[in-house]
């Protein structure tokens, strides 16, 4: 489904756009800015990523179970939920991950621009990873 970006919202306390997860889009999507608007920049890296989020969030998923043993994240047939992207420097966003078997955990998985292509896009390689207690 397509994102909503009519729906972004100033939220003055983090400093940041956001348009809420709803029922028509189970994540958030958080762009840098000031109190004025979002910054343009990044505002139109976020609809390019966006554009292609399902294979973002697979290769994501991809790195955090080589990381992560099944047997310790029950049951075998859930997956990592991809609950916020986070758009704050250019060349690099984040993914923020919940799974069932870490109901207080936060993982983040931040994507670093590494090659840039003819369409603008380029291709992005995982810079880092962590686990926060939420």
């Amino acid at each position: 489904m397509p994102v909503k970006w009519d729906a972004i919202q100033y939220l003055p306390d983090e400093l940041v756009w956001m348009i809420p997860s709803s029922t028509y889009q189970g994540y958030e999507i958080i762009v840098a800015g000031d109190s004025r608007q979002p910054d343009q920049h990044l505002l139109e890296f976020a609809k390019r990523i966006m554009e292609c989020r399902d294979h973002w969030v697979s290769q994501s998923r991809d790195f955090l179970w080589s990381f992560i043993d099944r047997s310790k994240f029950p049951p075998a047939d859930e997956n990592w939920y991809a609950d916020a992207f986070r758009f704050e420097s250019p060349g690099l966003f984040t993914i923020e991950f919940s799974h069932v078997a870490d109901p207080y955990g936060l993982w983040t998985v931040m994507l670093r621009l590494c090659r840039q292509d003819e369409e603008g896009l380029g291709s992005y390689a995982v810079h880092e990873f962590r686990r926060c207690n939420s």
